[in-house]
């Protein structure tokens, strides 16, 4: 079987690049005599180049100077010479976007979420793109993959996509590097946190992750308990300063940390480090910063809404999202009960049992042998 996979899209290190990296990784290991061909150019993330599998070869296009366009360029017409080249059997795009005039698509599409939060996405023109691109896999790819039976829902909901052309397939935990005591130590004194107890966020800054109504849940709970911090952590995004503000105007300044993009290595010291991961987000296709804590044996508190129950189990501590004073009392929970964080991250671990990117790669394989060998086509 011969799959090429369209990762011109991908250039940065969010929840979609960490499910093609662990997805692509799986299959290799898997199945050996799946051809994988990653089509990439010049700006994609340096581990889509680095795999040493055999059967896992790189294709470059070469990327137009003409800013946000190159990736459209790059999808909807560079690409065909190399695909008529490459003769793969499937085009795997794991992020929504996919070439209009291939016939063998199978396309990821994780959430919908800017249809959701508008605001997010405030240029029309891209607004409209995105649309179009989930209007035209419904239209022309072989299979619709999402992660969660809500994001299925919410597809069925906003798209009207037939049901019987959407599979969820679950991501995992991904693999997280070992921290060493020195580096442990060496991040928290980054950070200035010291021997200071802290919960824990990681993410970005859009309105959907609910960081205002977060941060105004640290600000109740620390009335009470002045000694505790919140450390979050992700690249600082000006474009959504709000988090800033109101941390700025409730005077916590000196509880509240952004420590703006951190290293694989950082995270895990400052995930390690803390009370609890907290992580209250409006809306999430999957949350795998929910499965990362648990891995890590973290308790988790989260919210109450979108995929993360799905995701979460019985491994975590809700909270209602749009209530801050619901969410404090959730962190004076994990303060004041040393029985309820051990049942946290013993239920976590349970909880991972549920989840493997060898189940991941099963799924999709499975999907990829179907669609090959049933000569389906739009």
């Amino acid at each position: 079987m011969r799959i090429a996979v369209n990762l011109i899209p991908l250039e940065g290190l969010q929840g979609i690049e960490t499910f093609a990296e662990n997805v692509i990784q799986a299959i290799a290991e898997k199945y050996p005599d799946v051809e994988l061909f990653l089509i990439l150019h010049k700006n994609s993330p340096h581990f889509f180049k680095e795999f040493s599998y055999a059967q896992v070869k790189n294709f470059f296009l070469s990327t137009p100077r003409l800013g946000k366009l190159s990736e459209v360029i790059m999808q909807q017409f560079c690409i065909y010479p190399l695909l008529r080249e490459l003769k793969p059997d499937l085009l795997f795009s794991p992020s929504p976007f996919m070439p209009a005039f291939f016939n063998r698509n199978v396309v990821v599409i994780h959430d919908c979420a800017y249809d959701r939060f508008r605001e997010e996405l405030p240029n029309t023109w891209r607004r409209v793109f995105i649309r179009g691109t989930y209007f035209l896999a419904k239209l022309r790819a072989l299979k619709i993959i999402t992660v969660s039976e809500f994001s299925k829902r919410e597809l069925i909901e906003l798209y009207k996509i037939n049901p019987d052309r959407i599979d969820v397939i679950y991501e995992a935990a991904p693999k997280l590097p070992m921290v060493t005591d020195e580096v442990q130590q060496k991040t928290l004194k980054k950070f200035s946190l010291g021997d200071s107890p802290y919960f824990f966020y990681v993410g970005n800054m859009r309105p959907r992750k609910n960081l205002p109504r977060m941060i105004e849940a640290f600000r109740l709970f620390s009335e009470n308990y002045p000694g505790y911090k919140f450390v979050i952590a992700g690249k600082i995004d000006k474009r959504f300063s709000e988090p800033l503000q109101v941390v700025e105007e409730a005077g916590i300044k000196d509880r509240v940390i952004f420590t703006g993009f951190v290293t694989q290595e950082e995270k895990v010291a400052l995930y390690k480090g803390s009370l609890s991961l907290f992580f209250c987000s409006l809306y999430e296709g999957f949350g795998l910063p929910v499965l990362e804590s648990q891995s890590l044996g973290v308790p988790v508190i989260t919210s109450s809404a979108s995929s993360l129950p799905e995701v979460a189990g019985s491994g975590a501590l809700y909270a209602d999202p749009l209530d801050a004073e619901n969410m404090a009392k959730r962190l004076e929970a994990i303060v004041l009960n040393d029985k309820l964080r051990a049942e946290l991250t013993q239920k976590g671990f349970e909880n991972l049992n549920r989840f493997s990117w060898e189940k991941t790669a099963e799924n999709l394989f499975s999907i990829f042998h179907g669609l090959v060998h049933s000569g389906s086509s739009c």
